[in-house]
């Protein structure tokens, strides 16, 4: 329960996006590539924030 109240403490909610699906796709995509692939987990994270920026960007216009 602590550790519920540490998260719950600096959560935040989804965001509104349309296509939340893709989002949720590509965080699943992380796991998978740094738990199965065992690779670096801040550059793997860097390279699908960045993905996910320009998907939410391009879902702006």
């Amino acid at each position: 329960m602590e550790a519920l109240a540490k998260a719950m403490a600096v959560a935040e909610p989804l965001p509104r996006v349309a296509n939340w699906s893709k989002i949720q796709q590509l965080v699943n995509d992380v796991g998978k590539e740094i738990l199965l692939n065992c690779t670096d987990g801040k550059s793997t994270l860097d390279k699908y924030a960045t993905q996910i920026a320009a998907f939410q960007l391009s879902q702006r216009r």
